[in-house]
């Protein structure tokens, strides 16, 4: 079994959310809000509107995939408020957390996100409705891009799982210091056509001063990007070494997820376990993943640019439209896996493991040929198949 947790990082306003709750009204009639606050009866709080919400949590439920009455029965107890809570996630429901003001910055709104758990082998309706619900939000969103709020330079390249409504991206434009943001390094705005036309025709071909690179967050930092924690919570401490399948206590884990569209990159998350997993069209970037396990995987239309992946143990995956560039793969084994239609360009890699024959499919530089540590050696596969 494979979980499935699509998320989306959203900028949404209250005007933004009717427009969205109206859309979803008139695509799935058997749609109910409801308010994810703690309730004074075991009865669910229903609302017309996400905008009409008083909590900061609403599970989007289709009542054709589980009923409000069935619902009900997962309504829990909460002793220390002396009121009642129910699901966020399960089957037919889509977490959405709003947009808030962000308590670091109040002028600036922090995203919230769409995201759902469930299994598309076994739960194809729920697959289904999580994947049309997605589309219509995507349909009216605006692409993002990383801005630098000291110097006002603006990345050139989309921010990949952050996507803006309207009327957040035009009252939260860069100007009079109102931005979007997700946390305290990382701030967005939308680009006007103007924009970026302005910026094409300003940066020259080999030019890198209109590129910028966020800067990279912290392990505890990254720990509570990933886990959507806003608090001081304190992560798992990192592993003495390189993560196995069976070891008992672990740091951060992806273990039989699908993680499709993710923005994971300037993060420092070093010896990280990836476990029988799938990511599609997910970024990397900048990220360091020093020491981490990433052996029984499926990496799809991947970017590790300028990712940290020194000594990592990544074989028996699948590698398709990944690219490494100037990303340093020293010491990394990636034996017994499959490297299609990779970008190694400019790519750090001083003993990385290959075979030969892995190595004839490979566009790699005359330096990066005589740095790899070759092998016709390929090894026992690894533990965790």
């Amino acid at each position: 079994m494979v979980t499935r947790m699509p998320t989306i990082h959203t900028f949404m306003t209250k005007e933004d959310e009717r427009s969205f709750s109206q859309l979803i009204a008139e695509r799935f009639p058997d749609v109910t809000i409801i308010d994810h606050f703690i309730w004074p009866t075991p009865v669910p709080v229903v609302r017309g509107s996400i905008a009409d919400c008083s909590s900061s949590s609403v599970a989007i439920l289709k009542t054709g995939i589980t009923s409000l009455d069935f619902y009900s029965k997962w309504t829990r107890r909460r002793e220390e408020s002396n009121g009642y809570e129910g699901a966020c996630i399960g089957p037919g429901i889509v977490q959405y957390l709003r947009s808030k003001d962000a308590d670091y910055d109040p002028a600036s709104l922090r995203s919230g996100r769409l995201s759902a758990t469930y299994d598309p082998k076994r739960e194809q309706e729920m697959d289904a409705f999580v994947k049309e619900l997605y589309r219509i939000f995507k349909e009216h969103a605006i692409e993002l891009y990383w801005t630098d709020i000291k110097t006002g330079k603006t990345n050139d390249k989309i921010q990949r799982g952050f996507l803006a409504w309207p009327d957040a991206a035009k009252n939260y434009d860069g100007k009079n210091g109102h931005y979007l943001t997700d946390h305290a390094f990382a701030y967005f705005i939308a680009k006007t056509s103007t924009d970026s036309s302005k910026e094409q025709q300003a940066e020259t071909p080999g030019s890198t001063e209109s590129r910028v690179m966020s800067a990279r967050l912290s392990y505890e930092e990254s720990w509570r990007r990933l886990e959507g924690i806003a608090d001081e919570s304190v992560p798992p401490p990192l592993p003495g070494h390189i993560p196995r399948p069976d070891d008992d206590a672990r740091g951060v884990s992806f273990f039989k997820t699908c993680t499709e569209g993710e923005d994971l990159g300037n993060l420092t998350l070093p010896r990280t376990f990836f476990g029988r997993s799938e990511f599609n069209d997910t970024s990397f970037c900048n990220t360091n993943l020093t020491e981490s396990n990433m052996c029984w995987n499926d990496f799809i239309d991947v970017d590790f640019s300028k990712a940290v992946l020194v000594g990592c143990d990544a074989r028996s995956s699948i590698f398709s439209n990944v690219t490494f560039a100037s990303a340093n793969l020293s010491r990394a084994d990636l034996r017994h896996s499959t490297l299609e239609d990779c970008d190694f360009t400019g790519a750090q890699m001083s003993g990385t493991i290959l075979t030969h024959k892995q190595g004839t499919g490979l566009v790699l530089s005359s330096q990066q040929k005589a740095e790899i540590a070759w092998t016709d050696d390929e090894g026992d596969e690894p533990d965790g198949g």
